[in-house]
């Protein structure tokens, strides 16, 4: 079934067709501590949404747009990864997880970012501007070509993870040389 160009506001997971969804806007929507199941989002926006540890089986994201969505504890890394792109704006992503994700040239704009697992995650070409990184885990990560120059709390190891061409400011230094216990004045 294929629902095209509607509005939702305030649903839930049990009021949700299994089903693509196709230029949909969803809002104030929860969705948090559900089991969201066989359903496509292609081409949507969710505004200011809860998805808080939500469980995904056969859930597709594409080309989706998250604005100031609370998505805390979120397993990103369950959902089908055909085609799968996303972008998001003022969330709050605490203790997610990308783990192993293809999220190349994915924009990431004012978010909380804290204790989010990018584990093996393919970030290349993404952009974090304003976003907080406290606690975030970065092992094997692709950041080739990200701009990180406008994060705070940024800590990744650059023998690890491939940095190449990417962009950091000044600021973000310590965050990059904190494994050799260096003080930077």
């Amino acid at each position: 079934m294929f629902i095209t160009d509607q509005q939702f506001q305030s649903i839930q997971v049990r009021d949700l067709e299994k089903a693509t969804y196709e230029n949909c806007t969803f809002t104030n929507s929860v969705f948090a501590d559900e089991f969201l199941s066989f359903v496509t989002f292609e081409e949507c926006e969710f505004h200011d949404c809860d998805f808080s540890s939500v469980k995904f089986n056969d859930v597709s994201f594409k080309n989706v747009t998250f604005v100031g969505c609370k998505m805390i504890g979120v397993p990103f890394d369950a959902l089908n990864d055909f085609l799968l792109e996303m972008r998001f704006e003022n969330c709050l992503l605490g203790f997610s997880n990308f783990y192993k994700l293809e999220l190349k040239n994915t924009t990431f704009y004012n978010c909380q970012l804290n204790e989010v697992d990018f584990s093996e995650a393919n970030l290349s070409g993404s952009s974090f501007d304003e976003c907080n990184f406290l606690g975030a885990q970065f092992f094997k990560t692709n950041l080739m070509k990200c701009d990180l120059s406008m994060v705070q709390n940024l800590n990744l190891d650059p023998t690890v993870n491939n940095i190449v061409n990417a962009k950091f400011s000044l600021d973000g230094l310590p965050g990059l040389l904190g494994k050799y216990k260096l003080k930077i004045v």
